[in-house]
Parts: C-alpha cells; sequence; structure tokens
C-alpha cells in the first residue's frame, strides 16, 4: 500500500524537527510506503538540513515514550532517571522497594502535544490517515523514516513486533529504529553504536538500593 501527500512551505530538519527528540517503545500495527511532494517554490535549505520524501510510515501502538538526553558535546546519553530505594514505613522494619523510575516519561497525549500539536501526525502530513491515529485511535502513532535510509523495514517489519524508535527532534521523522527479538536484545537499522538495550542500561545503572525511612503513624497498614 502506498499514499502521497503535498506539503506548501518549509521541509527541513530546522522547521519541523526542533528539541531533543524522543525514544519511542511499542508494536507494528502496519506499514506503507508515503511520498511527499513539495509545492513551494524555494527550497534555500542546506543538503544536510533537507528532510528526505519518500517513506516507509510505520504505524505503532506505543508502550512507552521518553524524552531524549545529550551533552553540552552533543552525545545522547541514557535517559534520567530516579535510583532504587527502599523505604521504612511505620516501627515495624517493613521495607517497600521503590522501582527505579524514568523522570522523563511521557505520556500519549503529551507525545502528540509535543510532535503534532495534540494530534499524532502533524496537520497537513497526511489528513486521511489522522482518523486512525491518536487521540481518536489511543495510542497509535505514525512514524516516517526515510526510505533510502530504511528500505529493509518495508519488508522486514511484521505487525505486532516490538521496536524502538529515536525521533529527530520532537517530530515524527525517524534517527534509528531497533526490532527486538523474542528475547529483548535489538537489532538496530541505522544505528550501529548501541548494542544493548537503553533501559537496560538503566537498569544496570541503577541496580543498587538506597534505603530511607518514612514516618507513618498507621502500623496496622503494614503489618
Amino acid at each position: 500500500m502506498s499514499t502521497s501527500s503535498e506539503w506548501q512551505g518549509e521541509w527541513s530538519k530546522s522547521a519541523l524537527c526542533k528539541n531533543n527528540g524522543f525514544i519511542i517503545e511499542g508494536s507494528v500495527v502496519s506499514t506503507r510506503i508515503h511520498s511527499v511532494f513539495l509545492r513551494s517554490t524555494a527550497h534555500k535549505d542546506a543538503q544536510e538540513d533537507q528532510l528526505p520524501t519518500r517513506f516507509v510510515a510505520v504505524i505503532v501502538k506505543v508502550d512507552l515514550s521518553v524524552k531524549r538526553n545529550f551533552d553540552a558535546n552533543g552525545y545522547e546519553i541514557p535517559p534520567k532517571t530516579v535510583k532504587a530505594k527502599a523505604v521504612g514505613k511505620g516501627h515495624l522494619n517493613h521495607f517497600e522497594k521503590v522501582d527505579a523510575s524514568l523522570v522523563e516519561q511521557v505520556n500519549n497525549d503529551e507525545l502528540a502535544k509535543s510532535i503534532g500539536k495534540g494530534s499524532a501526525l502533524p496537520d497537513g502530513f497526511h489528513n486521511p490517515g489522522r482518523d486512525k491515529l491518536h487521540p481518536k485511535v489511543p495510542g497509535h502513532f505514525e512514524f516516517w523514516a526515510d526510505m533510502e535510509k530504511f528500505s529493509s523495514l518495508w519488508k522486514d517489519l511484521k505487525v505486532g513486533e516490538a521496536v524502538r524508535i529515536r525521533t529527530i527532534g520532537d517530530s515524527v521523522f525517524v534517527d534509528s529504529l531497533a526490532k527486538q527479538d523474542s528475547l529483548g536484545v535489538p537489532h538496530f537499522t541505522g544505528d550501529p553504536k548501541l548494542g544493548m538495550a537503553w533501559t537496560d542500561k538503566i537498569v544496570s545503572a541503577h541496580s543498587s538500593v538506597e534505603t530511607t525511612t518514612a514516618e507513618d503513624d498507621d502500623d496496622d497498614e503494614w503489618k
């Protein structure tokens, strides 16, 4: 299946891919080829700033999304987290473990607001397809991968397959896409630098447990 749309205006990363972007985890709902026909008369963008016009469009049921982070030199760093800790409750030496958590995880509404002003796909990109996406179909988002860079996706991705996507800025454009096997080990397409799941890195980096004590007057609750 293939679709197309027309775009009037600037078609560049600097115009459409602002901020750091997101890391998305979810499962494949469908794929297709999508082409964008530019109707602007002027194309003054530098080559490295231009966006492609032919894509593998991947609809994903999003399970988790978190903001990407970069250091002062532009190198990507693991998502910000809160370390795991054990909290003492009451006076009975009862401890409750609080697992490590992602600081900058966003929900589906926040993700849609960042990349499409409330919709999973920005206005004018492919409006007929927005009825099949968030918020009308909760959790369903569409991401566009450069056909030249990710041509193998058209044949390799299967419905229901777990994937991890990094976006170019706060947009639907794909920077990298990882296909995961049943053991959770990613096979990265267009992203050879990463060899293990970023969620695994979070677990290993924060495996130590901190112990704190919290006052609680209701001891019966923790018996």
